[in-house]
């Protein structure tokens, strides 16, 4: 028979208190947090309160082209600003249904700090759920909900040489990192490499950027605008006729997922080192890498406990299946919002086991870290706590 000890009562006192704590709002409410019931009421009344996360007014949805839009946003007084380069998750309401998504902010902090407002650019994604919605679903004068300014594709301080790649909308992040120069001492050389098939977005600001760079205090910015179409996507050579001494320069790179990783694999190949490429993704992976090209075959899928609530659900894993395609198939509900690996919103515990991390390809060791499930395969036996 086990003793009762001062301890142990503590310890059970501590999980009826946790278990009210979660259960008690989610019965009465269904929600974790009953402040969270309420918050659609409370709008109605003040309509930038919000119990979690920041409310920002709309303040404009343009389109720009075809298929991008300019959506401004004056957040509310609570948001503490962004470092050039960051990003929110916006996140909307459509038929009674939250969606999330990320976006990087194209204005640079001056704006913010001047107006208090920011800019987004965003590209309308074919058969989206909410890119295309944008345009027509958020008005001028309504609020909208968004995070934190959240990401580290910075600009660092260091005095390297500086290599800006960016594809497509991939321009946004990079666009708000030049446009912070303007107003600040910055001692690097840098040189945009930017590719795109149809448009150069900012083609005009860019330019004049670059030719006030310089100008005395400012970082001496060269932009080189490459029609892909006719001049091809990223390569060496083409690096080497743009920067002959490129090898210790700092590189960050912005774009689609495949782009991304050909760079970068092309760069790590000519002898750049890892820790001076840094990217920002701005699709989901088309693919994963293949669990048999880093020497680990499909016999050592096994099974996966998640822990939710205290309460253990066990699955089986299959090839090529993320953690949180495995959590959705048991219906555990777990947070998630891009989906890719940059917010972050699915991130939780692994108590155990070794897992995949298909944005780098990097191997988890067997003991308890920190994890995205999103981006996440398990190899053998994992145990996670959602």
């Amino acid at each position: 028979m086990k003793t009762l000890t001062k301890n142990n009562i503590s310890i059970k006192k501590q999980q009826v208190k946790d278990f009210i704590k979660i259960n008690l709002p989610l019965s009465l409410v269904n929600s974790k947090e009953v402040n969270s019931y309420f918050e659609p009421l409370i709008q109605q009344f003040i309509p930038q309160w919000t119990n979690h996360r920041f409310r920002a007014k709309i303040l404009s949805v343009v389109r720009i082209s075809h298929n991008v839009i300019a959506l401004t946003l004056q957040p509310s007084k609570k948001w503490s600003g962004f470092l050039p380069g960051q990003f929110i998750e916006l996140t909307t309401h459509q038929n009674g249904a939250a969606f999330t998504r990320c976006f990087s902010i194209s204005s640079a902090p001056r704006l913010w700090e001047k107006d208090n407002k920011i800019e987004l650019t965003i590209r309308e994604q074919n058969n989206g759920k909410v890119t295309p919605w944008l345009i027509n679903g958020l008005k001028a004068g309504e609020y909208t909900q968004i995070s934190a300014a959240k990401g580290d594709f910075t600009l660092t301080d260091r005095p390297n040489h500086k290599v800006l790649i960016a594809a497509g909308t991939g321009i946004t992040p990079i666009k708000s990192m030049l446009g912070s120069l303007k107003y600040e001492r910055h001692d690097s050389s840098i040189d945009l490499i930017y590719f795109a098939r149809d448009e150069h977005l900012f083609q005009e600001e860019l330019t004049t950027l670059a030719s006030h760079s310089h100008l005395k205090n400012h970082a001496k910015i060269n932009v080189h605008f490459i029609n892909s179409k006719s001049q091809g996507r990223f390569s060496i050579d083409m690096l080497r006729q743009i920067c002959p001494t490129f090898i210790d320069s700092e590189f960050f790179i912005c774009g689609p997922a495949q782009m991304i990783t050909d760079t970068r694999q092309a760069l790590i190949k000519e002898g750049v080192s890892q820790q001076h490429i840094l990217q920002e993704f701005f699709s989901a992976h088309s693919t994963q890498p293949d669990l048999k090209d880093i020497q680990i075959s499909n016999t050592e899928l096994g099974n996966v406990q998640f822990i939710k609530n205290a309460m253990p659900t066990d699955v089986s894993a299959t090839p090529k299946t993320t953690l949180l395609e495995l959590a959705e198939a048991a219906q555990l509900n777990p947070n998630y919002g891009c989906r890719m690996g940059v917010c972050h919103q699915c991130k939780c515990t692994k108590k155990s086991g070794i897992t995949l991390n298909t944005t780098t390809g990097q191997i988890s060791d067997t003991g308890e870290e920190e994890i995205q499930l999103c981006v996440s395969l398990p190899v053998g036996d994992v145990q996670v706590e959602i």
